[in-house]
Parts: C-alpha cells; structure tokens; sequence
C-alpha cells in the first residue's frame, strides 16, 4: 500500500524548496526548462509552475523568438521529434545503444520491469551506502593512477569525500572503511 502521507510530505518539501528559490530574486526571476534531455527524451515543466498566480506571470515571448530565429537561420530549423516510452522504434534503439551490462542482467533477472526503468529508461534510483563508497573509492584509485603516484592516496580521499553528496549516517562508516581500506593499498 502506498504511504500517502510520505508522498504528500516529499510533494511538499519539494514546493517550500521551489518557493525558496523563487524568493531569492532581487527583482524578478527568469523560470526555464529544456524541452528534451540529452538522450531526447521529453521533459516536463515542475508541477508547481502551476501554482503561480498569473499576475505574477510575464511571457518574453518576442525576446524567445528574435533568439529562436537567430539560431534556426544559423543552424537551420530542426524538427522535432517527441520521442515515447511507448515507441517500440525507441525502445529498440535504446537496447541496442545500452551494453548489457552484468548489473542489468540481475535486474532483468529480478524482473524484467526493472531492467526497462533502471537499465533502458534510465529512471534515477537512490544512491545506497555500497554505491557511494565504490564511487569514492573509484574516484581516488582514478586520481591516484592519473597522477602516477605522485600524490597520497589518502589526501586524494579525504578530497574525494569533499566532492560527493554523502548522508550523514553513511559518512563516518565510509570515512573509516575507505582509511582501512586504502592503507592497505
């Protein structure tokens, strides 16, 4: 059953930290947001856009276009094309784009619903604690080799722990195992 009380408090942190952001303009606030990611997909503007009061909306709409006609007559029109989940041709390109990997094996194994959000559609999952500590650990050996051993391996982790967001109750046990692990090294 789904906890809609947890649901209900994310959907509202996520509007008072929107809200936050709106307040930190001086004077006025531009909102943008880019039609399609980078692997084509379509995005969507924030849910909250919605609650803003028109009065307080102001189109630039002739500014937007003067830009949108400079960069078609430099680049010439590009059509666009909404690209589904929905869309085997999509579907199938993006399998045969994506190695299969060992990881999307499990998951395909475990089930194949999460192979196609996880592996193929590329859904954001939380970061778990094994995760993060591989990403440091990857990211020192990474900055160690590079440098050919010319610098600390464990200076490079101490700012390699600077570098990503890590939760608190993670932090102390993977300070610890990585200087365990990396003095070993």
């Amino acid at each position: 059953m789904l906890d809609t009380s947890k649901t209900a408090g994310d959907i509202d942190d996520e509007r008072r930290l929107f809200y936050v952001a709106l307040t930190r303009g001086k004077e006025n606030v531009q909102i943008t947001y880019s039609k399609f990611d980078l692997e084509g997909r379509e995005k969507i503007p924030s849910r909250f856009l919605e609650e803003i009061g028109e009065e307080f909306l102001a189109f630039n709409q002739p500014e937007s276009l003067k830009i949108t006609e400079k960069i078609e007559k430099y680049f010439g029109k590009k059509e666009e094309k909404v690209l589904s989940i929905f869309d085997k041709e999509y579907i199938k390109k993006l399998f045969l784009q994506n190695a299969l990997s060992v990881s999307a094996l499990n998951n395909y194994k475990q089930s194949p619903i999460k192979y196609f959000f996880r592996n193929l559609i590329r859904i954001p999952s939380a970061q778990t604690k094994p995760l993060i500590f591989g990403n440091i650990i990857h990211d020192t050996l990474d900055v160690f080799f590079k440098a050919k051993g010319e610098r600390v391996m464990l200076d490079i982790f101490e700012e390699s722990l600077q570098k990503f967001t890590i939760p608190e109750k993670y932090f102390e046990d993977i300070h610890s195992q990585g200087q365990e692990l990396l003095n070993q090294y």
